[in-house]
């Protein structure tokens, strides 16, 4: 699987994570990514901005090295007030 199919798919989960509790990206306040080549980070960083295209969350970026095969991990923090 290319790159950007791997961080499509990675959205992909983390906007289903996200719907079970009722929210969506526009709910996520800090993300922290980590690549495994960090010559991937502009290809990245495009993707990245077609999911968050107003009002993004705080980011991290950082790379690093994978026990398994992958070439982008994320994990987001999302805030959504319990309204009543």
């Amino acid at each position: 699987m290319s790159f950007d199919e791997q961080v499509h798919k990675t959205f992909g989960f983390i906007k289903d994570a996200l719907a079970l509790e009722n929210c969506t990206l526009d709910d996520v306040v800090k993300s922290e990514c980590w690549l495994t080549d960090a010559r991937d980070f502009q290809a990245f960083n495009l993707i990245y901005k077609t999911y968050f295209k107003k009002n993004p969350p705080v980011r991290c970026v950082f790379p690093a090295r994978f026990m398994f095969t992958c070439k982008v991990e994320m994990q987001v923090i999302a805030y959504k007030p319990i309204k009543g």
